[in-house]
């Protein structure tokens, strides 16, 4: 009976010391919540992007910040097409989207990549004061429409960035959320080449 009791003990210290040492992930590797908040943690509820899959793609309108007018996201023109919403205060955005940006560039005339700015009013860094000098210091010339978060809830994206491709005839096909630049690119060119 004595052991019992010293080997129960032994557990909860083990389980005690253990809970102390081992660290939670950190929120940064989730991605950018893409709620009213800063924070890099994703929202939690809701269904999530995956649940878009075989959907066709919602239309999703808003000034272009490459170009002049407006662009909707949901217009493959007959082209699959990867699109990524990203925020200007995500640190794991502002890496990515020169990378997507490049890709862009090599996909043509086969795919089409084109992104969709979350404004949720929160001011990053200099050089990423709003999505548009985002943009700007990023060099980004991919065609990136400035959407609102309720268009983007449309999407059902809850952090970034996050991408969806989406075939010729408009329908989603893949969701990618993941943090990792390399992980996302490969994922977006992989699934472009087989909506295509």
């Amino acid at each position: 009976m004595r052991f019992g009791r010293i080997g129960a003990a032994l557990v909860v210290l083990v389980v005690a010391t253990l809970t102390l040492v081992v660290p939670a992930a950190p929120a940064s590797a989730k991605g950018c919540s893409t709620g009213a908040s800063q924070s890099c943690a994703p929202k939690t509820g809701g269904s999530g992007p995956s649940a878009m899959v075989g959907r066709v793609a919602p239309s999703t309108v808003g000034p272009d910040l490459t170009g002049s007018g407006t662009l909707d996201l949901a217009a493959t023109d007959g082209t699959p097409t990867a699109v990524v919403f990203w925020l200007n205060t995500c640190p794991h955005c502002q890496e990515a989207l020169p990378e997507i940006d490049r890709l862009a560039q090599r996909v043509v005339p086969k795919g089409r990549i084109v992104t969709g700015a979350i404004d949720i009013g929160a001011a990053g860094g200099p050089g990423f004061e709003t999505p548009a000098a985002a943009v700007d210091t990023l060099g980004v010339t991919m065609p990136t429409a400035l959407v609102t978060r309720e268009l983007a809830d449309q999407w059902k994206v809850e952090s970034t960035p996050t991408a969806f491709i989406v075939d010729a005839d408009g329908r989603i096909r893949r969701a990618i959320v993941t943090t990792d630049t390399t992980q996302l690119v490969r994922a977006i060119r992989t699934g472009l080449r087989q909506a295509g």
